[in-house]
Formats: C-alpha cells, sequence, structure tokens
C-alpha cells in the first residue's frame, strides 16, 4: 500500500510538472523555447505511462489477493 501511495505521489508531481511547462511556454511564448518543450512534455508523458503501469500492477495484484 506503500508504494501505491508513493506511486500516486509520483504522478501528482509528473502532472505539476507538466502544467508547469506547459504553462511557461502560453505565457511566454516569444521566449519560449518550443523544441525544448515539446521534449520535456514526452519525457514527462512517458513518465505518466509507466507510473500509471506501476499502478495498474498493483491494482491487478490486489483484486486477485
Amino acid at each position: 500500500m506503500l508504494q501505491a501511495l508513493a506511486l500516486s505521489n509520483q504522478l501528482n508531481q509528473n502532472t505539476a510538472s507538466a502544467y508547469k511547462v506547459f504553462g511557461e511556454c502560453v505565457t511566454k511564448p516569444d521566449t519560449c523555447d518550443k523544441e525544448k518543450t515539446e521534449k520535456q512534455l514526452k519525457e514527462l508523458e512517458q513518465q505518466k505511462v509507466q507510473i500509471n503501469a506501476e499502478i495498474q500492477k498493483i491494482t491487478n495484484s490486489l483484486k486477485s489477493d
């Protein structure tokens, strides 16, 4: 259960980071490095997918118990 809580926290931090990266580009379009922002958002998306996969594993193991 502790692992699920840690993963939930990671997912929350991931979402906050994505909003921050995207928000900075939206609020400062003249200084936004679009390529860097796109790369950061793709990395965050990959992390999100991995975190969700781990959460799904935990969910499945709880269902089988």
